[in-house]
């Protein structure tokens, strides 16, 4: 989608709706609401403007305040978002190296350290390491 098709859309939008006043003031209007919904990515502007077309937006009888269509317009892009995060790929789980004897050695070695610290035993991290992952 581009900028004219936005455009195009919030021009739609403005027919919808029996507006008052002169023609200068319905561009000058058009013009308030372009600069606020440029902000917007244009499909973003579109699918707000077809949602408020349909009465959705607003109470329905009168043409929305345009922060109701940038609040709407922002709505869509966080589902957007939301939708685009939950269908890219996850990492895959790493794959666990460790078998049954050599957690079981890591858990006492945890454990042994952790006498040592409690007791103020002297610590070799060299030894300890040793014993834990080459016994």
């Amino acid at each position: 989608m581009t900028s004219e098709d936005a455009k195009k859309a919030l021009l739609k939008l403005f027919q919808c709706y029996n507006l008052a006043g002169t023609e200068t003031e319905r561009k000058i209007k058009f013009e308030c609401y372009w600069e606020v919904l440029v902000r917007l990515h244009p499909s973003f502007v579109v699918e707000a403007c077809e949602y408020a077309a349909r009465g959705k937006c607003g109470d329905g009888r009168f043409l929305p305040a345009v922060g109701e269509l940038y609040q709407v317009g922002q709505e869509f892009a966080a589902r957007s978002m939301q939708a685009k995060r939950e269908s890219a790929p996850r990492l895959p789980q790493p794959v666990c190296q460790n078998d049954l004897a050599t957690r079981q050695r890591i858990t006492a070695g945890y454990e042994k350290l952790l006498t040592d610290l409690r007791c103020n035993n002297q610590i070799d991290p060299d030894k300890a390491t040793r014993g834990v992952f080459h016994p």
